[in-house]
């Protein structure tokens, strides 16, 4: 349980933190001499970052407790938004404005979609089966300081391989 409290807060801020650094970039890009206009891909992108840590922390939870139903639905219902509504977003998009830049944000927002139904069903899952029948103690919700370490050894590379699949 702590784990999990610990777990879900780290990848909140790193995920919040990547949504933040999309969000630069877009902004960054707004005075782009050029204008390419893929400065709305940025933008369009970086609610996924903020869903996609949520999510790995529910996919974790369900994983260690040898349950692999919730994960591979979320992931079956990640990528059918991936497909249906990023390249519908994309095709429509192209087809009404005949821009790539337009385009490409428009499928980026189905991956975004996409990672959202992914972690509001985990956490529809996780209330409904998480084997978590009392509420934390205040000893739980507390840092705990000897977790922290080992914890994030083993956090950031599987955090980044994560947002990479997600993203990609």
């Amino acid at each position: 349980r702590r784990i999990f409290l610990l777990s879900f807060k780290v990848l909140l801020i790193i995920g919040v933190i990547g949504a933040f650094i999309f969000c630069a970039i877009a902004v960054f890009l707004l005075f782009d001499k050029n204008d390419s206009g893929f400065r709305y891909s940025f933008a369009a992108i970086s609610p996924a970052a903020v869903f996609c840590c949520i999510a790995s922390v529910y996919r974790g939870y369900f994983e260690g407790k040898k349950n692999m139903i919730p994960t591979a639905v979320s992931n079956v219902i990640e990528a059918l938004a991936k497909l249906i509504l990023g390249l519908t977003g994309a095709i429509v998009t192209m087809k009404l404005t005949d821009n790539p830049a337009l385009a490409s944000a428009a499928a980026l927002i189905g991956i975004a979609i996409g990672t959202w139904g992914s972690a509001i069903y985990l956490k529809h899952c996780f209330k409904k089966y998480g084997n978590m029948p009392t509420p934390f103690s205040k000893d739980e919700k507390r840092f705990d300081k000897s977790l922290f370490a080992p914890f994030m050894a083993l956090l950031i590379p599987v955090a980044i391989s994560s947002l990479s699949v997600g993203v990609t």
